[in-house]
């Protein structure tokens, strides 16, 4: 049994092109995976990880403050994870005036 996560971006009108990222979890890693996703969690002190907002370093957000070394650091970590504890990852985009 798998469990698949799936987030998309981009799907607000005004945006052009929509994409969308999923990873493949066989259900026996959820569990290892939460624990080491809470554990870099709690480490790196954030409470929901946005990829696009810590490497801007939204001045609005908890990334705000973070140096380049530390959002290097926070996503290689996440890297680390995923390819630990998924079998797959794939993503996709669209230009929306195609799709529609």
């Amino acid at each position: 049994m798998f469990t698949v996560f799936v987030d998309d971006s981009g799907t607000a009108k005004d945006q052009p092109v929509a994409t969308a990222g999923a990873l493949i979890i066989p259900a026996l890693q959820i569990a290892p995976l939460d624990r080491a996703w809470e554990s870099f969690r709690a480490k790196y002190g954030f409470t929901d990880f946005h990829s696009s907002v810590c490497a801007a370093r939204n001045y609005k957000t908890e990334f705000g403050k973070w140096d380049d070394q530390k959002v290097q650091q926070a996503f290689a970590r996440a890297r680390q994870i995923t390819k630990k504890y998924a079998s797959a990852a794939f993503s996709f985009a669209v230009c929306k005036d195609d799709f529609d």
